[in-house]
């Protein structure tokens, strides 16, 4: 009995090792796929780091890129304003031209009508060659506050032909007279 005691024992030894060697080797296989998984994971990890640093160099350049444009950008909008204000700069001192050459303009047409009027009053009869006709001495103020060259010649405001003070002579009345210091004060 103790020899087949001693039998069962080692029978029974023998399958826990059989067991043993069994789960060993499941347990090796196990253990490889994790070693492939752990590299596969490794490879994959790399990947993933190399991909952000990629990713943080894109941002950054981006980053660089995006505040060059803004500077671009900033300088446009500061010289398009001062272009804008030098464009409303111009447009109101155009404007204050425009009206005072309306005003002048204006205020020849109503000496003009005054003097033909009290001219034709007086005599009866349109500006003769005794009394000229101030039309074009009128029309040449209006044209030299417009800046443009007319009549009047020189930039003195002198007048290339006659002066009408001359042609008006001692005869002037109250009308003629004022109409010339008007003209005078124009100039």
């Amino acid at each position: 009995m103790a020899e087949g005691f001693s039998y069962l024992v080692d029978g029974i030894i023998i399958l826990f090792l059989a067991v043993t060697i069994v789960y060993a080797v499941i347990l090796n296989r196990k253990l490889a796929t994790l070693r492939n998984a752990k590299e596969e994971m490794e490879a994959l990890f790399k990947t993933f780091t190399d991909s952000t640093n990629k990713a943080g160099e894109g941002l950054g350049t981006l980053r660089d890129t995006a505040d060059g444009a803004g500077q671009q950008l900033q300088e446009a909008i500061h010289s398009a304003n001062r272009l804008a204000d030098d464009l409303a700069y111009l447009a109101k001192k155009g404007e204050i031209i425009a009206d005072r050459l309306d005003q002048s303009s204006a205020a020849a047409r109503h000496t003009e009508s005054q003097l033909k009027e009290t001219e034709f009053a007086r005599t009866g009869a349109a500006p003769t060659a005794e009394r000229p006709d101030v039309t074009p001495f009128l029309k040449a103020l209006s044209e030299k506050q417009a800046g443009k060259s007319g009549p009047m010649g020189s930039r003195t405001g002198q007048a290339d032909g006659p002066d009408p003070q001359e042609d008006a002579g001692p005869q002037r009345s109250p009308e003629e007279s004022a109409l010339l210091k008007a003209l005078q004060g124009m100039r």
